[in-house]
């Protein structure tokens, strides 16, 4: 009985290799299951209504080791960071958001982040297979978005208009305040598109720099998406209505 093992792997990719039943699949899904608590090819029930859960922590015959647990750390510089399960409990809320925002860009990543993260990362032989030229060209196509981490492709398109967007709305709003050149013109384009007195001079008497000022919430207040609607401007993206 192997009471505990650790493996370090090098910086870049890593290849292990080994005959069928050596331990292969075993270490892939040791670092799945410490950042996402499941292992996502054995999702499906059987239909005995068994899942993976159940076959976790067995340990077959013999005399269980005392402690049973999963730990995947990484080292970023001189910091290192860990996230550990056990067969008893979960890692604190606050460590695996710490494992989270070190591994995955808060701004950009996918709402199932970690769980892309390993499908994008841990690349198993069964899924090098399955893009057997036999295959037809809609399942190779599938396997290949899945393994690169893109099954939500479409959420990932819709987030990306989006926010192209609004830098493209924001960008004609600093435009537009320059154009108006001077504290007395700004003013009144302000109160002419409904902007209240007193929002209007403080903004129109403001220093501060062309981007920034089309952030302003009352400069956003005169130029709404609506105004630029008016001018023919289309819209990258039309959000659904509810």
């Amino acid at each position: 009985m192997v009471k505990s093992l650790g493996i370090e792997f090098p910086e870049g990719f890593t290849v292990i290799e080994g005959r069928n039943g050596v331990g292969k699949s075993t270490i892939f899904d040791a670092v799945e299951f410490a950042l996402t608590g499941t292992i996502a090819k054995y999702g499906t029930a059987t239909a005995d209504r068994e899942t993976i859960a159940d076959y976790i922590w067995w340990t077959g015959e013999g005399k269980p080791p005392t402690q049973r647990y999963v730990e995947v750390g990484f080292r970023e510089g001189q910091e290192v960071f860990a996230i550990r399960r056990t067969q008893l409990s979960d890692p604190e809320p606050s460590v695996l958001k710490d494992v989270l925002d070190h591994l995955c860009d808060a701004r950009t990543r996918p709402e199932s982040a970690l769980s892309q993260l390993c499908a994008a990362s841990i690349i198993r032989d069964e899924h090098i297979a399955a893009l057997s030229l036999d295959a037809r060209e809609a399942d190779r196509y599938t396997r290949i978005r899945d393994a690169i981490g893109a099954a939500d492709a479409e959420v990932w398109i819709t987030r990306g208009l989006t926010h192209l967007e609004a830098w493209i709305r924001r960008r004609l709003r600093s435009y537009l305040w320059r154009q108006w050149q001077n504290g007395h013109n700004r003013f009144n384009e302000l109160r002419r598109r409904g902007v209240p007195k007193f929002h209007a001079a403080v903004a129109a008497g403001s220093p501060t720099g062309f981007w920034r000022m089309s952030g302003h919430p009352a400069v956003q207040q005169a130029l709404r998406n609506h105004y630029f609607d008016s001018l023919g401007l289309p819209r990258l993206h039309v959000p659904d209505q509810a």
